[in-house]
């Protein structure tokens, strides 16, 4: 086995249902300079009988002694990452598949932007059976954090799987970053790693994600843990935007108020009484509660 890769694929794996066909699309790449690592989260099914049904040197199997569960899904990905020997890391669903030039399309948009740690490719919505629901929007070729953050509150999707990581700073940054059953762990980690030199975007549709029940982020379940990580999600936002100059302060203050305003969770009195905390006066509460009341016609 060799000691470094170009591009490490991390694989937490639980279910069985789409691990075959998400398998196949990885190790059918025409880029063939990479790792899988599959980790096997304590799951009841028989992964392994799966996976050894590829026989293919690239992949590296290990199984969880202790499963980190649906809540801490998270602390799985970091397991997976801790394995990895690539220069890149691409994190996905086992339920997710790749277009066959994915990490071709990949390589090609590192070496046309090296200095960057974070890349995007285009994504397609697949169901449960496999078939297109719709390709998502095209993208800029490159964007600041900023605008990825504005995109994100407006309605961009969002996942894990269709972002390649430099592996290093990653690392360095404390790995993909943790809130409860992932809710937000995508666009923490997404915009701590393009923080300070922005993203490449690819718009070849390289990445599948699948809409499916049996997910995470599709379940109905959990919905009050899910809760739970959105007080930690904001506060990584006060953090961020705490460190950012002072010249962009009005910039920041607009978008707290767009946040505010699309929020679906917290009433307006919730706002108001926590306003201090995340840098508003009542002028922008006000303002705030006025673009939620157009939002509602």
């Amino acid at each position: 086995m060799q000691a470094s890769f170009r591009f490490s694929i991390l694989l937490p794996a639980f279910r069985a249902r789409y691990l075959k066909e998400c398998l196949a699309s990885i190790l059918a790449q025409s880029f063939r300079d990479f790792e899988l690592i599959v980790v096997d989260d304590a799951s009841e099914e028989d992964l392994l009988s799966i996976v050894r049904s590829f026989d293919d040197p690239r992949i590296r199997y290990y199984r969880n002694e202790v499963g980190c569960g649906a809540e801490r899904v998270v602390d799985n990905w970091n397991i997976c990452l801790g394995y990895a020997k690539g220069e890149f890391v691409l994190n996905m669903g086992d339920d997710d598949m790749l277009e066959q030039d994915c990490l071709l399309e990949y390589d090609r948009l590192v070496r046309s932007f090296p200095s960057l740690d974070v890349y995007h490719i285009r994504t397609t919505l697949i169901d449960e059976n496999g078939e297109v629901i719709r390709l998502l929007e095209e993208r800029p070729q490159t964007e600041d954090v900023l605008t990825m953050i504005r995109c994100r509150w407006s309605g961009r999707m969002q996942m894990i799987g269709d972002y390649l990581f430099r592996r290093e700073p990653l690392v360095e940054q404390g790995g993909f970053y943790y809130l409860p059953f992932a809710w937000g762990s995508d666009d923490v980690t997404v915009f701590r790693a393009a923080a300070a030199q922005g993203i490449a975007n690819s718009n070849f549709p390289g990445f599948r994600f699948r809409k499916s029940r049996y997910s995470i982020s599709g379940s109905t379940s959990n919905v009050e843990g899910k809760l739970r990580s959105l007080p930690l999600y904001r506060a990584w936002f006060r953090s961020f935007f705490g460190r950012r100059l002072c010249g962009e302060a009005r910039y920041f203050r607009s978008q707290r108020i767009y946040f505010l305003s699309c929020d679906r969770v917290h009433p307006f009195r919730w706002w108001l009484r926590n306003r201090k905390a995340f840098g508003l006066s009542l002028f922008d509460c006000l303002a705030a509660y006025g673009k939620k009341r157009l939002h509602a016609r």
